[in-house]
């Protein structure tokens, strides 16, 4: 059974191939062979995950090499795949989800059959979704950080391609190259860190770089500064501070894409590349502190960006970033499995939140401005209540998945400060309040969009409910974001700690320890109590709008105003570096380019032009002139060895 890794990773993989080369294909053919795929990878995926309950916790793993890709000295790297409960878990959520968004498309973007830029555009959009799910599962397979990083950026191009999807309105391709340029950044950081622990370890494979990382100095330079590039790459990937700002650009491209970007797949890729490389963080407390700290700071920086937003896709952008940044503080502390399992609840609300989302703006005509909206609740009945549910995850209602897993996190976060590490107090007190501002954004977002009086009746008139193409997958979604997080209930039982203790502990570690994470009520009585605040403000001001919003607004103008313009980090970044840059490569192509390389350019063909053109005297056309020269030539060579000069 284990064997079927490589249907996980191929079955997509032929899918992009099919829908890519067979140009005829109609759009039901496409229809089928882009989630097809996908689902055939995901039950491939489930043998696998079934393969491993069978078997022992020392024995939960596989490696399965597919050919040796390179070989000198004592270097060997082969292609290989991974099997382990980390590998297995992340490769069902990229396959499980992922089929369901592909599904959901087939309805949403079943306009596309004749795109403006491109009549292939609904073939385009299922083959490079298809390639998209493909890298995110090379990413995840892969046995060595050199196949990981193809998959890296394979995920960086795709997300290019998909974000700039509509290819003719310049504010997409704007939104793609932003994208890809910060990425790109991140892939640096992850590339100097395989060739530090090529030079330490004499290797880039998994298990060889673990099975050293153990030998370099606790908390050392070396250890700390590979940790530091590592993460790099993983706020680059998922968006965290201060590499995020291509996240809410990125709602350009097609809301499928938004939900497969921000749910299952690229955002996450940061979190599991810091829970695969457990053991070279265990070595540094630096890194790991580092690690919590920018999720800490990202989850209630996000939040204040998601209050003042009116963009129906931003805000739940923004929430993606505040939730991954609660993924960041459960690995940052220690406790991967917090953040693996609030991993795999986000896939479930997020996804359903985009898809939700998506079906307001195709009752609403595409209409992104929420202030626009209201009153759809008996228009979107079924989208109401599945909306609902997926608020009610996220904000952390008890029952509801999104419950268990933020509290696996912020309770992580509180036992590690409360036995022996007390400067994650302020990392717990952050991620505390930031519960708080979720329900407020969350239900500010619900409340306008659902309730009230239609704020543009002309929109309104015509909204209904979506086809069945797209309710289902919000269905299924909906009851996986009640049920999915009963797996773990706090104080009870955790089996998603113990699924992935055969993982996390299969390498000789320093650090922290890995131990069961305990029961902490008093930390969750505090977040269900701001929780409830929280949801309580946001009733009073937006639901009976007493005060109203415009009022609240008013009593702090320019915090309205900062929130609202994002905080001014794209202006403070092109003030501070894109200009700086345009005015350096402005200085570089006058003084250098122009005055430099060019001139010495031109005065080198002047120089060939000018000799040319002397030379070219010499050149008569006369037998008699070549003649002359022949014997002029000879007598110099004959004088030069008669007069002793040759010897």
């Amino acid at each position: 059974m284990q064997h079927l890794i490589w249907g996980v990773l191929l079955f997509p993989l032929a899918g992009f191939v099919v829908n890519t080369l067979w140009q005829r294909l109609r759009g039901d053919a496409v229809a089928w062979i882009g989630p097809g795929s996908v689902f055939l990878a995901f039950i491939c995926a489930l043998g696998c995950f079934a393969w491993l309950q069978g078997q022992s916790e020392a024995t939960r793993y596989a490696d399965e090499i597919g050919w040796r890709w390179a070989l000198a000295g004592q270097f060997r790297l082969d292609f290989g795949l991974q099997l382990d409960t980390l590998s297995s878990t992340m490769s069902l959520i990229v396959t499980g989800v992922g089929f369901l968004i592909l599904v959901y498309a087939t309805g949403y973007m079943s306009g596309e059959h004749s795109f403006t830029a491109g009549r292939d555009g609904y073939r385009r959009f299922f083959s490079q979704m298809d390639l998209f799910i493909f890298t995110m599962l090379l990413l995840v397979l892969a046995d060595n950080y050199l196949w990981l990083l193809v998959g890296w950026a394979g995920v960086g191009l795709t997300s290019y391609l998909l974000i700039g999807f509509y290819f003719d309105r310049p504010s997409a391709v704007k939104a793609a190259r932003k994208a890809f340029v910060m990425n790109v950044i991140g892939d640096w950081g992850l590339m100097v860190a395989i060739f530090m622990m090529f030079i330490l370890f004499g290797g880039v494979d998994f298990r060889t770089v673990f099975s050293h990382a153990h030998t370099l100095p606790f908390n050392g330079t070396v250890i700390t500064v590979m940790c530091l590039l590592l993460l790099v790459g993983a706020v680059a990937k998922s968006a965290q501070l201060p590499l995020y700002t291509w996240l809410p650009d990125a709602m350009e491209g097609p809301t499928p894409v938004s939900a497969l970007i921000h749910a299952a797949t690229m955002v996450t890729a940061g979190v599991y590349l810091v829970a695969r490389s457990y053991p070279i963080y265990q070595q540094s407390p630096i890194g790991l502190h580092t690690v919590a700290f920018i999720g800490a700071i990202g989850t209630i920086f996000a939040a204040g960006l998601g209050l003042a937003n009116n963009d129906i896709k931003r805000i739940l952008a923004y929430s993606t970033m505040s939730q991954i940044a609660y993924m960041f503080v459960g690995v940052g502390v220690a406790v991967y499995s917090a953040g693996i399992f609030h991993l795999l609840e986000h896939a479930f609300f997020k996804a359903l939140l985009f898809m939700g989302a998506g079906a307001v703006m195709q009752a609403m005509h595409e209409e992104l401005d929420i202030q626009k909206m209201g009153g759809l609740k008996s228009r979107l009945p079924f989208t109401y209540w599945t909306f609902l549910i997926g608020v009610l995850a996220i904000i952390g209602t008890p029952g509801f998945s999104g419950f268990f897993s933020k509290e696996d996190v912020i309770g992580a976060a509180y036992a590690r400060a409360s036995h022996g590490d007390p400067v994650l107090w302020i990392v717990w007190a952050l991620a505390v309040i930031t519960a708080g501002l979720t329900a407020i954004y969350m239900f500010r977002l619900f409340f306008l969009v659902f309730h009230g009086q239609s704020r543009d009746p002309g929109l309104a008139a015509h909204a209904h409910d979506p086809q069945p193409s797209m309710r289902i997958p919000m269905a299924v979604l909906a009851v996986l974001s009640v049920v999915g997080g009963w797996i773990s209930i706090p104080g009870v039982y955790n089996e998603m700690e113990a699924w992935l203790s055969s993982t996390l502990h299969r390498y000789p570690v320093r650090g922290p320890a890995l131990v069961p994470q305990p029961f902490e009520p008093v930390s969750l009585i505090l977040t269900l109590a701001v929780t409830l605040a929280g949801f309580l403000v946001a009733w009073q001001i937006y639901y009976r709008r007493s005060p109203s919003p415009q009022r609240v607004a008013s009593m702090a103008p320019g915090l309205y105003r900062f929130m609202a313009h994002r905080y001014y980090v794209d202006e403070l970044y092109e003030l501070l570096i894109v200009r700086p840059i345009k005015v350096a490569a402005s200085a570089l192509n006058r003084f250098f380019e122009l005055d430099f390389v060019d001139a010495t350019v031109d005065f080198a063909a002047a120089a060939v032009t000018w000799s040319s053109r002397r030379m070219r005297v010499a050149q008569t056309g006369y037998v008699r002139n070549y003649a002359l020269a022949i014997l002029f030539g000879a007598v110099l060579l004959v004088g030069y060895y008669f007069t002793g000069l040759g010897r």
